[in-house]
This record gives C-alpha cells, sequence and structure tokens, in this order.
C-alpha cells in the first residue's frame, strides 16, 4: 500500500508475482503455490526480524534485500549485475521464488528451444555463453523473443524471466550450478570440454553444500554425448567429489529435432537475440538417467530408449535431409526450397 511504517516496508503476499512482464500472465498452479508459499515464508522471516527477508523501499518502491540493505552479501545479491547495498528491480521478486535452470549455451537450440520450454514451465533461466553481445542483452532485457516460422505461420513467442554469465567467470558459473533445479546444454560437440571444469566446480560445491541431485540435459549432436560429458566433467573432478557425481548427478541424452534457421549476420549484428524456429517444440529425454524422477519441463518426453530415437532421428530425419542437399549441391541449390526441390525431381 501507500504506507510507510519505517524505513522499508515488508513486501505483502500478494507481490508475490510482481514483476512479470506479460500482462494478465497466470503461472501454472504449481508454480502459483510455490510462489505463495515462498512469499509467506517470506513474511515470516520478516516477522522474526530474519535479514534475509525482502522488504520494500518506500522512497523508490523497489525492493531491496534486507542483508543487502545491511551492506551484508546475500543469496539474491548474487543476481547479475546486483552489488551489496543496491535495490533490486522488482523482477528480482519474482525470480527469487521460482525455480532455477541453469544452461549451458545461449545459441539456437539455448535460446530456441530449451529457454523456451523452461519459461513454460515456470523456470527462471541463467544461460552461460561466451558471447559478450548475447550475455548483456539478456541481462539487460531479462526477456526475449522467439519466432515461430512455418508454413504459412509466423508468430512471436515470448520468453521471459532470463539473465546470463559469461562462461569465464567460473565462479559464478559454478555458483549458479550449485544452486540449480536442473542444467543442460547445448553448446556444440567442440566445446563440451570448455564446459567440463565450470560444471565441475559446481558440482563440487553442491556435493559439499546442500548434496541435492542435479540432472544435467545434453542437447548435443553427437551420438554418447551425456556419456561424454560426463567422462569429461569426471576427469575434471577431484577424487573426494567424484562419488557424488557418479552417484547423484544424471546426464540426460536427449534427441533434439527442432529446425532452427541460421540467422543472417547482419541480422544477428543489429539484434543479437533474433531466434527463429519452426512450431515442433518435443524433446526425447533419457528417462532412465535422470537422478530422482523426470522434472516436469513442458516439452520433455522422457522415452524407455532413448537409443532407437536417436537411430529414428539420424536415419530418418538427417537423411531425409542429406537426400536433398547432395543431389541439390551438385545442382547448385543453397537452400530446401520448394524452387529447390521441383528441380531434384
Amino acid at each position: 500500500g501507500g504506507h510507510a511504517a519505517g524505513a522499508a516496508d515488508v513486501v505483502p503476499h500478494r507481490r508475490a508475482g510482481e514483476g512479470l512482464p506479460v500482462r494478465g500472465f497466470r503461472p501454472p498452479r504449481r508454480v502459483a503455490r510455490r510462489r505463495g508459499a515462498a512469499a509467506g515464508y517470506a513474511e515470516r522471516r520478516a516477522d522474526r526480524g530474519d535479514p534475509r527477508a525482502l522488504l520494500r523501499d518506500p522512497a523508490d518502491g523497489h525492493l531491496v534485500h534486507r542483508r543487502a540493505a545491511a551492506g551484508r552479501r546475500g543469496p539474491l545479491d548474487l543476481l547479475p549485475g546486483a552489488r551489496a547495498g543496491a535495490a533490486l528491480h522488482p523482477r528480482a521478486w519474482a525470480v527469487s521464488l521460482m525455480q532455477t535452470a541453469v544452461h549451458f549455451g545461449a545459441g539456437n537450440i539455448g535460446r530456441g528451444f530449451l529457454g523456451q520450454l523452461y519459461h513454460q514451465s515456470g523456470y527462471h533461466t541463467v544461460f552461460v555463453d561466451v558471447d559478450a553481445r548475447v550475455v548483456e542483452a539478456l541481462n539487460a532485457a531479462g526477456r526475449y523473443d522467439i519466432q515461430i516460422v512455418g508454413d504459412g505461420e509466423c508468430r512471436t513467442n515470448p520468453v521471459r524471466n532470463v539473465s546470463a554469465l559469461r562462461g569465464e567467470d567460473v565462479e559464478a558459473v559454478a555458483e549458479a550450478v550449485a544452486g540449480c533445479q536442473i542444467a543442460s546444454c547445448a553448446v556444440g560437440v567442440r566445446a563440451l570440454s570448455h564446459i567440463a571444469a565450470p560444471l565441475s566446480a559446481g558440482i563440487a560445491r553442491r556435493a559439499e553444500g546442500s548434496g541435492e541431485p542435479l540432472n544435467v540435459v545434453v542437447c548435443e549432436n553427437l551420438l554418447d554425448a551425456a556419456e561424454t560429458l560426463r567422462d569429461r566433467v569426471l576427469e575434471a573432478t577431484d577424487e573426494r567429489h567424484r562419488a557424488f557425481v557418479r552417484e547423484r548427478v544424471g546426464f540426460v541424452a536427449t534427441v533434439v529435432s527442432r529446425m532452427v534457421p541460421i540467422v543472417p549476420d547482419e541480422v544477428r549484428a543489429r539484434h543479437p537475440l533474433y531466434v527463429a524456429v519452426e512450431a515442433y517444440a518435443t524433446l526425447p529425454v533419457d528417462e532412465t538417467a535422470f537422478v530422482g524422477g523426470v522434472p516436469a519441463v513442458e516439452g520433455f518426453l522422457p522415452v524407455p530408449n532413448i537409443g532407437a530415437h536417436e537411430e529414428r532421428k539420424l536415419f530418418c530425419h538427417n537423411c531425409g535431409h542429406a537426400l536433398c542437399a547432395y543431389p541439390g549441391y551438385q545442382k547448385g541449390c543453397l537452400l530446401y526450397t520448394s524452387d529447390a526441390a521441383d528441380e531434384l525431381d
């Protein structure tokens, strides 16, 4: 309300969803319950004088972490761009009440597929990438749009509640991995070895902290990609934490079949977050590889035999493309279009 109760006023329960930029947005029921419970918990902590409670500064209306206001480091000070003593934007309140997904690779599959699935499932997504322009754009906007394209179809799908970290900032990435509810990657086969170290560091912190299991969903165009990443992480992990990796971390194979057109360089230069995808948005995941059960992520399709799905993609989906591409290349065709297909008849 408009009353003042001293230097700062405790955020009321009805503010639990504040900061969500989509007007009239109604989160999934399970997410709404979680936010409501978290908001009530924050109020009870504030009533006890707990320094972790969020407060509202009546001077500017921003949310401020009570611990940050006192000049001490609090959990929400770790949000990108936050600093001790600084007021948090209202979006930080909503983020603090959401589950977090850490995704390595803010490219076409990361933003154009996994980011959408996490958003639709009520997660805050922390992207990890080495492209400074993309990282800065994600942190500045806290959102991006996906263009859904297809036969006679073109529509915009908003993705909210996102932030990003530089891949070189191993400390921040490890902290994010240690506290997230799910992790995933789509970085390209050659970059898998580069994400093993920060992933290993975060898992080590997790082992020494909460001890909660972690599932890493591996979205790479490589047979046995999940096993490959697990081996890389084990190589980067010291002996004390290897048992935790083997027993409490699931490396989950997937089959990515969503088509994502290449963004022209001139478009990417003007709009670093632009991404266009087809409407198909289902991700088969290896249900046997999860530790602690399959998370409730919209679009995940748990299957007991992921190998069969991998082979079907290779010998049907990919092979069909190859059958068009090889003769198309000989005829000088550049795109899979109806005109090119006609030339191949």
